[in-house]
């Protein structure tokens, strides 16, 4: 509900997906401002971006499926990839 209620504020469009957030944390072990805060930074929370990518992710250029795929997919790879994995979030 925090999640929803931040981003409705700022007028984002990522409010539609914030239950996904968290359960793609949850599901992965993240910090649950992790992802969120990720699609703040790189879309401004989904008001601009391309190829269903708020992340960002390989510069916006990774097409993925759907949102939902993307934020599922996204915290896969930070809570494993080598180049992630069991780094903190500073």
């Amino acid at each position: 509900v925090r999640l929803e209620r931040y981003f409705a504020e700022k007028g984002a469009p990522a409010q539609t997906y914030a239950r996904e957030f968290i359960r793609a944390a949850d599901r992965h072990d993240l910090d649950w401002r992790l992802l969120p805060s990720i699609a703040f930074i790189e879309s401004t929370g989904g008001k601009a971006y391309k190829n269903n990518n708020m992340f960002g992710w390989a510069n916006g250029d990774i097409r993925f499926r759907s949102v939902r795929d993307s934020i599922h997919i996204i915290a896969e790879r930070l809570a494993n990839s080598h180049y992630y994995k069991n780094k903190d979030i500073d």
